[in-house]
């Protein structure tokens, strides 16, 4: 008899970066998350979607605006991949981008999902390329997940 792959029910939705550690952040300039744990007894899991809540108040974006996402894994001896707020991250740690209209004067939602984790600790960045100083309520978070088979 085959076995049906299906998904697990996914966690709970996580802040990954708050608005406060985006407030204020400049365009071309990056932000990372504290480390994400995902090596621990009862995780390692496979995958997440991400989501961006982009301020209303960074209005009349640039053209092709959008929001770079970035995952920084660390094998296990707190060493993450390279990246910091004005240093470019390898471009093996890009996941995808999060694509905003340019003329929007409302807050704005969009998710990747299918994103697949290290088996390891990891950080998130995003790279503000909107054209337009980030200002307060821009969050991502994340909701983890496995497949299982039934």
């Amino acid at each position: 008899m085959a076995n049906t792959i299906r998904w697990n029910t996914p966690g709970s939705k996580t802040t990954a970066i708050s608005s406060s550690q985006n407030n204020n952040l400049a365009a071309g300039n990056q932000t990372i998350s504290a480390s994400i744990s995902n090596d621990a007894s009862g995780e390692l899991f496979l995958y997440a979607d991400f989501m961006l809540k982009l301020s209303a108040s960074t209005a009349n974006r640039c053209a092709r605006a959008n929001v770079a996402l970035y995952l920084l894994p660390d094998l296990g001896d707190s060493n993450y991949a390279f990246g910091a707020s004005t240093t470019q991250p390898p471009v093996n740690a890009w996941k995808g981008y999060f694509y905003v209209d340019s003329g929007a004067t409302t807050a704005r939602f969009n998710v990747i999902t299918g994103v697949m984790l290290p088996p390891e600790n990891f950080k998130v960045m995003i790279e503000n390329n909107t054209g337009k100083l980030f200002s307060c309520c821009t969050v991502v978070s994340y909701r983890r997940y496995n497949m299982r088979s039934s």
